[in-house]
């Protein structure tokens, strides 16, 4: 396939394409061990987070926190990717690994909100960034043919950790959450060494380090700054920063919007977002994402997609686990297996699908047969989002939703990989996975938007007259709300009123994902084999 940018290889790709092939095993081996110690972190510490929380009372912060995240998530994979390209991968791995590390010793050793939250941050610019760097690494080493079945891989430990997160979680929960977080600072640098040993091995085998860094001597630091497009960096962050959190940090629909002060920056953060595009089109030599790629239609329907997924996912998602230990009187093990269900979901049916798609079924089919599993999926979560549910009913829901993003996902990003330049597979990437990281922050908002506004309310309107004077501390700690004991008047009503929140997230949700079959039906009807031949 022909260059549409007529820019030369990355560092990346130039590494890889040197790289003996037992080198690469090795890099295989370690990428597999370090997805395998991100799964577990991440499971692990998503339960941990409400009782975090929960200690420092403001258990409703969870979906600022879930939206800062996101902006971060939109913010680090163009940012890394770009330092991958400069200078390669061993040092973009290193930049996260240090990250993630800093960030649970920080939150293992947090006495307040303000501690817990800066840990959070570190740790996702490390998760996101080993997460999505080995996205990039698989692109870079694989054929079309088979970067589904290997990308999916890569996701596969979340196959197991699932289970093997649900003991540690009531082990540690609720009251040595510290020790949850602090674990994986020991863990995590010996973990890492197999990859980091491996990368640093085919940057010496290759002879990349020696010619790059006589370049960069003499690269000036406005050279870099361009490089790296720090400007565009820097009004991308502003953007949404300013739009998402002044919303999410409301604490009534209506007091966000009769706020001068909240308008003023959701009207600044919208200009920024404006200005953004605009700059990324026009001004730069090398854009931090390369808009242009989207006028492909297949590449403009992928992201639709991976911007929606992300939205209907994070609407209702930062809660639910609360939700099910309250509503569902479940134990920490047991909710912590239910919500890991559909990473588990995701994680088999992605690799099945990665398989149909290898045997030249068409990406397209694969993906339409997705949607249509993520809406039955949101609808019996939605049928089954009440006191009377089963655990099997909610499994199931769980099940059935992530099987339809284990057909959209890996399948969709490599749809719109195949449809770009080898060159510029960095970017489409990072233009793809961006939305996606738009589409969290943008549900988080909206989750954060709807709790703190309905619950306060739902709970005064439903907690008895006895009760009513505990009603913000309940909505402020799930720890408080599921103290009340079943089938009491005021759990009965805790029940009621956190139900009829998560109705609403749901049925916003459910509207949510109707939106993209117009993009399905635009994407091209890709055969990953006959495209692999072409290139060839």
């Amino acid at each position: 396939m022909n260059s549409t940018h007529g820019e030369e290889l990355t560092v990346g790709i130039k590494e890889t394409d040197g790289t003996s092939p037992v080198l690469l095993s090795f890099i295989w081996f370690g990428m597999f061990l370090l997805a395998i110690a991100v799964s577990l972190a991440g499971q692990t510490m998503l339960s941990y987070q409400p009782y975090a929380l929960s200690e420092f009372n403001p258990h409703s912060m969870i979906s600022v926190i879930g939206t800062i995240q996101y902006i971060l998530y939109a913010i680090v994979r163009p940012a890394l990717a770009r330092a991958a390209n400069i200078w390669g991968q061993l040092e973009a791995f290193s930049l996260s690994i240090a990250a993630i590390l800093l960030g649970f010793a920080i939150d293992a050793a947090s006495q307040n909100i303000g501690g817990l939250a800066a840990g959070q941050i570190l740790y996702t610019i490390g998760q996101v960034g080993i997460q999505f760097l080995q996205q990039l690494l698989v692109a870079d080493i694989t054929t079309l043919e088979n970067r589904s079945i290997l990308g999916s891989l890569i996701l596969s430990p979340t196959i197991f950790t699932s289970w093997i997160a649900a003991p540690i979680v009531s082990t540690m929960a609720p009251t040595r959450w510290r020790w949850g977080y602090g674990m994986w600072a020991i863990i995590f640098p010996i973990i890492s060494l197999p990859l980091l040993f491996s990368l640093w091995r085919q940057k010496k085998y290759t002879r990349i380090l020696e010619s790059k860094d006589t370049h960069r001597k003499s690269e000036s630091i406005s050279a870099l700054w361009s490089q790296l497009d720090v400007a565009g960096l820097v009004i991308l962050t502003a953007s949404l920063t300013f739009v998402l959190l002044p919303m999410t940090l409301s604490t009534s629909i209506f007091r966000s919007w009769s706020s001068p002060r909240k308008i003023a920056m959701i009207t600044v953060g919208g200009c920024c977002f404006i200005a953004f595009l605009i700059y990324e089109l026009y001004v730069p030599t090398r854009p931090l994402i390369l808009l242009k790629l989207a006028k492909n239609r297949t590449i403009a329907a992928g992201c639709i997609l991976q911007f929606v997924l992300y939205l209907s996912f994070y609407i209702w998602a930062p809660y639910f686990y609360s939700f099910i230990v309250i509503v569902n009187n479940l134990s920490s093990k047991a909710a912590t297996n239910i919500t890991a269900a559909q990473t588990v979901a995701i994680a088999v049916i992605g690799l099945l699908a990665a398989f149909l798609v290898r045997l030249t079924t068409p990406c397209k089919w694969v993906i339409m047969l997705g949607m249509v599993s993520k809406l039955v999926g949101a609808g019996l979560m939605l049928r089954y989002s009440n006191t009377t549910a089963s655990t099997i009913q909610i499994l199931f829901g769980q099940l059935v939703s992530g099987a339809g993003t284990g057909m959209i996902s890996i399948i969709a990003q490599t749809a719109v990989q195949a449809v770009t330049p080898r060159q510029d597979v960095a970017s489409v990437t990072t233009l793809y996975e961006v939305c996606g990281a738009i589409g969290g922050a943008v549900g988080n908002a909206i989750s954060g938007i709807v709790w703190t506004s309905l619950l306060l309310s739902r709970l005064r309107a439903n907690l008895p007259a006895t009760a009513q004077s505990a009603a913000v501390e309940i909505q402020n700690s799930f720890l408080v709300a599921s103290s009340y004991l079943p089938g009491s008047s005021e759990r009965i009503a805790i029940d009621k009123s956190y139900t009829e929140v998560m109705h609403v997230l749901l049925i916003v949700a459910l509207a949510v994902l109707s939106v993209p079959f117009f993009a399905m039906f635009s994407m091209e009807n890709i055969k990953l084999k006959e495209i692999d031949m072409e290139q060839e």
